[in-house]
């Protein structure tokens, strides 16, 4: 409550119990190993403080949800392919993909306003001068 990140907490918690019945489904992983992890120690710290860092993760709502629910679905993704330490690769992947698509955002919105690379004037270089070569020792 302190940290006002209680849409991100409901879609991570939603979406692991998806992700864990999804892959129980459609992969026969026991649904006991699938949802064994929510009762570790390591699954409360991890929701309670890592998950819900302010510094990382969206402020409104909506966008809270779909990056909890994200995470638990890039979680379920990994598990499929064994990887270990997979909350903490979860949320480094959605966190990279999060952050290039802001960057795209705004190198496209740079591009709509015209503001591409800086002009230098003709007849300077933009790099601060400095002697080559032969004028180097004569200086």
């Amino acid at each position: 409550m302190l940290t006002k990140r209680v849409p991100l907490i409901v879609g991570w918690l939603g979406g692991f119990v998806i992700q864990a019945l999804l892959r129980h489904w459609i992969w026969d992983v026991a649904i006991f190993s699938a949802l064994g992890p929510m009762s570790g120690v390591a699954f409360v710290l991890y929701t309670n403080y890592m998950i819900t860092d302010p510094g990382t993760t969206p402020s409104k709502g909506r966008n809270q949800f779909m990056f909890g629910s994200s995470v638990a679905m890039v979680y379920g993704v990994l598990m499929l392919f064994n990887v270990v330490y997979t909350l903490f690769f979860a949320t480094t992947i959605v966190c990279g993909l999060r952050g290039a698509g802001w960057w795209v955002a705004h190198f496209r919105n740079r591009r709509k306003q015209g503001g591409g690379p800086v002009e230098v004037p003709s007849g300077q270089s933009g790099a601060p001068e400095r002697p080559m070569g032969n004028e180097a020792v004569a200086a």
